[in-house]
């Protein structure tokens, strides 16, 4: 066959691509004639696009599994942004939560590290004496690891304050709602 030559329409199709060509494809390899493609290489291309069609359903499968959790999580730090913004501003910590007036820091977000020591409670920057009561302590435990032995960058909202005193002593506990980790 002459360069330029259109391939052999042997099973009666025109050469504006109506031949099946699928059974009659012909490759050119440089330096080769022309040949037809074998049976054995059909059934190879045939299966290997199977494969392909396979693997291809199999990645969407675990793409549209793993995808509403993302845009979940994505949607979900979007409305947490403000919060996390207006903490890093005010840049609260345990002590000027108790020297400043608590009362201007209910409902304000706070990044702390916090460590677990129990169902509610937990400690700021896992120091004895700093206690910290968490609300909603269900969700706090999400964090992989143990807590009892590090503490884990928290964004929190101070809820209530409440002074206890017990044969003299005085002690002051700080309540918050755990928002996530950072």
């Amino acid at each position: 066959m002459e360069r330029g030559e259109s391939p052999p329409t042997s099973l009666g199709g025109s050469r504006d691509g109506s031949a099946l060509w699928s059974c009659w494809y012909l490759l050119r390899v440089p330096g080769e004639p022309l040949k037809r493609l074998d049976v054995k290489n059909i059934l190879f291309f045939s299966f290997e696009g199977l494969l392909l069609i396979l693997i291809g359903m199999l990645a969407n499968l675990w793409v549209q599994s793993w995808l509403p959790a993302f845009r979940e999580e994505r949607a979900r730090r979007k409305v947490i942004a403000p919060l996390r913004e207006q903490a890093k501003r005010l840049d609260l910590t345990y002590e000027t939560v108790l020297t400043t007036a608590p009362v201007d820091t209910l409902g304000k977000p706070a990044i702390w590290c916090l460590r677990s020591v129990g169902e509610d409670k937990a400690l700021y920057n896992g120091e004895e004496g700093k206690s910290v009561y968490v609300e909603n302590s269900g969700e706090m435990f999400r964090l992989r690891g143990s807590m009892h032995e590090t503490c884990g960058s928290a964004l929190v909202v101070i809820k209530k304050f409440k002074t206890d005193e017990f044969a003299g002593a005085r002690s002051f506990r700080i309540y918050v709602d755990f928002i996530e980790y950072l």
